[in-house]
């Protein structure tokens, strides 16, 4: 009896020692991936951070100034300042995106969910700029738009009037050229996604909706919007997220600062002009940048949070 007693207490002991190795490596294991991500967060993401935030208050040479802070209000009250040109033209394109590339995109999306004629021809048709190198679609683009392209000669042959340097080289279309690109370019980068989305709507709903007399526009908005409405939520929240991100391909389709018009400036080429454009022999006006960034980051941050708070708290969430 004795002897039993003790080798289920050798057992109990064995198992215990089991788990807390079998516990110990699990952990160890855990520690190892997440451990690269943290080091790299911690770098490139606090680290930077808070250089960023130190060198808004500095000059090149490292000493305190307000000029960076002074330069963004003087430039945002400026009728004519680079800086609000650059914001005026990245909040069209955010427009733009939001209001015209988002819609089009969910429609697509719901063309193809319903199998039009053609479904097939169609999806493939509108996902190719997505996987077509950048540098290709631009190259087409630009030959398309420019004056002896397909556009400069059937305004040629039907006596209309064409910019002599393209719409590309010319100040007055050149933003809503690069507009128009983007268009063009982006209407299969969320196609899927909301294709997606779609397929999980149980077949089911949209059954007893067709029995009860709805037609297409209805099944639309009263049960396809609805039901994929957390896909539709998080593709709007990064979008407003990055809204002073809104930008065109405008390095590739119009080239450095040199060579094109001010007037199509958008705030991710405004900060890439002011440290890189100045050539080898000009030093990277970091900290105008970064105090440009700060201020920028400060007027939209409440925005953001506001449109967070909407859409996870007041509008109402669908799950099936």
């Amino acid at each position: 009896m004795q002897e039993q007693t003790q080798l289920q207490a050798v057992k109990k002991k064995s198992k215990k020692s089991g788990m807390g190795s079998f516990r110990r490596n699990q952990l160890i294991f855990i520690w190892l991936w997440l451990v690269p991500p943290i080091v790299t967060s911690l770098i490139f993401g606090f680290y930077e951070k808070v250089q960023s935030i130190m060198m808004a208050f500095q000059d090149l040479e490292g000493n305190f100034t307000l000029y960076n802070i002074t330069y963004f209000f003087n430039e945002m009250f400026s009728q004519d300042g680079q800086l609000l040109i650059a914001l005026k033209n990245t909040l069209t394109h955010f427009t733009v995106g939001l209001f015209i590339k988002f819609p089009f995109q969910l429609l697509i999306a719901y063309l193809i969910y319903k199998k039009v004629y053609g479904y097939k021809i169609w999806r493939y048709i509108f996902y190719f700029p997505a996987i077509i190198p950048n540098i290709a679609m631009t190259t087409v683009f630009i030959e398309i738009v420019s004056k002896h392209g397909l556009f400069g000669n059937m305004c040629q042959q039907f006596g209309w009037t064409y910019p002599a340097d393209g719409l590309l080289g010319n100040p007055d279309t050149v933003t809503g050229t690069v507009i128009a690109y983007g268009i063009w370019d982006s209407l299969g980068q969320s196609m899927l996604l909301f294709c997606g989305a779609m397929t999980r709507i149980p077949t089911d709903t949209l059954e007893a909706g067709r029995l009860d007399g709805v037609k297409a526009f209805r099944e639309f908005f009263n049960i396809i919007l609805p039901m994929i409405w957390p896909t539709l939520s998080t593709i709007l929240l990064l979008a407003i997220t990055g809204i002073l991100e809104a930008s065109g391909s405008l390095l590739l389709l119009v080239g450095d600062q040199t060579s094109f018009s001010i007037n199509a400036h958008t705030l991710s080429f405004w900060m890439w002009s002011k440290v890189y454009a100045g050539g080898k022999n000009m030093a990277g006006q970091y900290t105008l940048v970064c105090g440009v960034g700060l201020c920028l980051t400060l007027l939209v941050l409440p925005f953001i949070f506001f449109v967070k708070w909407i859409f996870t708290e007041v509008l109402p969430q669908v799950e099936y």
